[in-house]
């Protein structure tokens, strides 16, 4: 089973908890659904090619290595100047030119064990230790 992990620029959704009312460019929406996950993203960048190599990153930063496995290659050697839709065996992926510099970049997959969202690790907290005066 594939446990995506939230992060500073990935938001991931369970299932049914999807807050669609929200969009924010540059901040990849995560959306899980019982064996599939869709990601979701409008980025600010000059290009097709950049628009799907921060597709792969965000996509790292959340665990998504499986699916990143099957495709990332394909994207990155298939992009091109022009609107990308592509079809893997598990995956599909679209980048769409919105404006001048914005692209919109839509990946769905599907996992045969399901998806779930990785709790977030709870942190550590340091004792501060006051420092003895030293004798004048």
């Amino acid at each position: 089973m594939t446990e995506l992990k939230k992060g500073r620029w990935v938001k991931v959704y369970e299932q049914g908890k999807a807050n669609s009312a929200e969009e924010n460019d540059n901040v990849m929406d995560i959306t899980l659904g019982e064996n599939r996950a869709q990601a979701e993203v409008t980025y600010t960048v000059r290009t097709h090619r950049k628009a799907a190599s921060w597709l792969i990153k965000y996509l790292e930063a959340a665990n998504a290595v499986d699916v990143l496995a099957a495709a990332a290659e394909r994207i990155l050697a298939e992009v091109s100047d022009e609107d990308v839709a592509l079809n893997g065996d598990t995956w599909t992926c679209e980048i769409e030119k919105m404006d001048q510099g914005v692209f919109k970049v839509r990946m769905n997959w599907t996992e045969p064990d399901g998806v779930e969202l990785q709790a977030p690790k709870k942190k550590k907290r340091s004792k501060k230790v006051a420092a003895e005066p030293v004798p004048a």
